[in-house]
This record gives structure tokens, sequence and C-alpha cells, in this order.
């Protein structure tokens, strides 16, 4: 069953919509994108997820240090060395707002 292939085609360029996005590269704000009062922190349940990928190193190292440390899970072990460190940071943060 044959079909058609069409060849590329470029799109069309809006040359004012062009230039606005161009100049807009240029002009920069540290403010945070959103406010520090409007993310609490909220203790409970965690119900997000996210990938860590490491080395196979570093993976040992942390089999080695849950291995050697009195924590119920590897979950909560992060917990205690991540958590600590981003809370002094967004709060490093928000002081500068």
């Amino acid at each position: 069953m044959p079909f058609d292939v069409k060849k590329p085609t470029k799109p069309q360029i809006n040359e004012d919509a062009l230039r606005s996005f161009a100049a807009g590269a240029d002009e920069h704000s540290t403010e945070p994108a959103v406010s520090a009062a409007a993310v609490p922190v909220q203790e409970g349940k965690p119900t997000e997820s996210i990938l860590f990928r490491c080395t196979r190193a570093t993976m040992d190292e942390f089999n080695f240090v849950y291995d050697n440390t009195n924590v119920k899970s590897k979950q909560k072990l992060l917990d205690s060395i991540i958590l600590p460190e981003l809370r002094r940071r967004a709060e490093a943060i928000r002081a500068k707002s």
C-alpha cells in the first residue's frame, strides 16, 4: 500500500514576534518565580517522586552509609540528608528577597 511522503517545509516566521522574543532575551530577573509566602513547607506523607541518577560509586557509598546507619529506610536516610540542606538553601533565597 503506497503512501505519500511530503517534503518538509520551513514554517512561516513572524518577524515582529521574533524581534520581541529576542528583545526579551536580554531582560533578566533575579526575582523568585513564586513568592516565598506562596510555598509553605508541608509535612506529611510523601506523594511526589523524583528520579535521582548517580554513578555506581555513589550508589555503593549510599548503600554503605545505609548499611552502617540506624535508619528505617533508604527514603528516611535521604530525607535526613537532603531536606535540611534544601530548607537551608530555600531560606537563604527567601532572605535575599
